[in-house]
């Protein structure tokens, strides 16, 4: 679904996405861990086509289409952009518009010009409005202003909007990291149920190392823009995540939720910096 090759990103002397490979098949849920500054956004944002890598830097597919290559985003990105919902910490709703406009903006790709700036959209989209406000658990603020919603309700309009879009992947950029516990709780179950019943290709990025063990199998951590780590979430043990960490200026938020924590797993070895972990060598 997802097919990365020798990717990278340079803003002025910094090296913020360093020769990154990475393959996400189809129907996964991948959270993407790492401090601040990592590369975590930056990665969504290249994946999403809204970012280009750097000249002959290398090529980034989804599905069978060429989303950018050696620097130069694919003129079919807009087309390409259909089938990627992309949800952000900030929920980028329209606040003075109600809930259910903003859903049905998941519908623009595929609405004529003057339906979108009517925000008159045919029955068959309000349709599928409704049953994915439904879905996420907000269908009676639907005549409500987005302004009105809480944070938790906020990022669930932002998931039933990419809903309506009819994704196939959706891209979270740390979707609850503005959230209380419950609410981040019920963002990330929503988003592990359209995983496993709808097989939507997910990708997460999250400072929180307990909801990526919970809710995804694979993780990815991310360490000065390298891949550190590749491999099942279960395998993601302290001294592993000290070392992805410790040179970074956040430390992995652990809740204390017994319903949310798991005891990581014991690691005797040491890693040593500079070193790329897949599951097979940690055990």
């Amino acid at each position: 679904m997802i097919r990365i090759d020798n990717l990278n990103k340079t803003f002025g002397k910094t090296k913020a996405l360093s020769e990154v490979n990475l393959h996400i098949g189809s129907g996964e849920m991948v959270a993407l861990i790492g401090a601040s500054g990592s590369g975590k956004s930056t990665l969504i944002r290249h994946i999403s086509g809204l970012s280009a890598s750097d000249r002959a830097s290398g090529t980034l597919m989804l599905g069978g289409d060429m989303v950018q290559s050696q620097g130069v985003i694919s003129r079919r990105i807009r087309q390409i952009r259909t089938g990627i919902g992309v949800i952000f910490q900030s929920f980028n709703l329209v606040d003075r518009l109600s809930v259910e406009s903003n859903v049905l903006l998941g519908a623009l790709g595929r609405t004529s010009l003057w339906r979108c700036l009517l925000i008159r959209f045919p029955k068959s989209d309000r349709e599928l409005a409704r049953i994915a406000m439904e879905r996420v658990g907000i269908v009676e603020t639907a005549r409500r202003r987005a302004s009105t919603l809480s944070g938790g309700q906020k990022q669930r309009a932002a998931i039933a909007r990419a809903l309506v879009q009819k994704a196939s992947v959706i891209l979270a950029d740390e979707p609850i990291a503005s959230l209380d516990p419950e609410s981040s709780r019920n963002v990330m179950g929503i988003l592990q149920r359209l995983n496993r019943e709808e097989g939507i290709t997910v990708v997460v990025s999250l400072h929180q190392v307990d909801f990526a063990k919970k809710f995804c199998d694979r993780a990815v951590a991310l360490c000065h823009g390298r891949i550190r780590y590749d491999g099942p979430s279960t395998g993601l043990c302290d001294e592993l995540l000290k070392d992805i960490y410790h040179s970074e200026s956040d430390e992995p938020f652990v809740e204390s939720e017994s319903e949310i924590f798991n005891e990581p797993p014991d690691c005797d070895d040491e890693f040593p910096e500079g070193t790329v972990y897949s599951f097979s060598q940690l055990n």
